[in-house]
């Protein structure tokens, strides 16, 4: 059976199958990309990638999505693109990198297909600077936290502990939050700790839906410089060697050996 896609002007976002069986709608939320006989949108670069598979001699339509195993998947579908409701069976566990269901277009009604990845986890630092376990850092550094998370960040409760210092949240002075980026400033007379001290950090924060974390961790600041007594230089200013009567603007006669 020769099968095609094709855009549906009338469904800003839908694409069409159509085939020896009828027409078949498809949600499309973002870009699409089209292949030998499927459709698949992303709705941003974290999102699941949905694969519509038209099966041949039958009425159903394969649908694969990729997924992180250990995470929950749901299956939504929609008539309108604005009311969503979960498919019976939703949600679904992923167990490998992708789930696929066959459904039958018509049997409930639903043009519209998508999936949406359950946010049951807490948010989760990308990075930290200084990271676990550092050294050297500067007293008077800034300590910055990257986060991410599905549904978002409660600003409201972000609490940066640090030790000698007390706990911090965005309505301090010294603690803003830019995007998913947590920065903390004590400014430029107030150092993160006494030299060479091992300094600990505490952070506490919730995402929208509730999930919350507390990751601590430890880096060591700088050491003081010392200046050791009674120091002798082995060797000479590199300009004694050299042989020359002719004046530098260094102070050094210029010449060679």
């Amino acid at each position: 059976m020769t099968s095609s896609l094709m855009a549906d002007s009338t469904n800003r976002g839908a694409i069409n199958y159509r085939g020896g069986r009828g027409s078949r709608s498809f949600p499309l939320v973002c870009a699409l990309v089209l292949s030998l006989s499927a459709a698949i949108w992303r709705t941003e670069a974290a999102s699941p990638v949905l694969t519509a598979q038209p099966e041949e001699g039958s009425a159903e339509t394969r649908l694969i999505w990729t997924t992180i195993p250990g995470f929950r998947y749901e299956l939504q579908e929609s008539t309108d693109l604005k009311d969503w409701t979960a498919q019976l069976g939703q949600p679904l566990e992923a167990e490998t990198l992708a789930i696929e269901t066959n459904i039958e277009f018509g049997s409930t009604g639903a043009a519209y297909f998508r999936v949406k990845q359950l946010d049951e986890q807490p948010p989760e630092i990308v990075q930290s600077n200084p990271s676990d376990e550092s050294f050297g850092v500067r007293r008077f550094s800034p300590i910055t936290v990257t986060l991410d998370d599905l549904s978002g960040l409660d600003a409201s409760s972000i609490s940066l502990i640090l030790e000698g210092h007390g706990a911090f949240t965005v309505a301090s002075e010294q603690l803003s939050l830019d995007e998913n980026t947590l920065t903390l400033d004590l400014g430029g007379d107030t150092p993160l700790g006494g030299w060479g001290a091992t300094q600990h950090v505490t952070l506490i924060v919730s995402d929208l839906l509730g999930n919350t974390i507390t990751n601590t961790w430890s880096f060591e600041l700088e050491t003081d410089a010392e200046v050791a007594e009674n120091i002798f230089v082995f060797g000479s200013p590199p300009c004694a060697t050299r042989r020359s009567t002719s004046p530098r603007s260094d102070g050094c006669l210029g010449g060679s050996l």
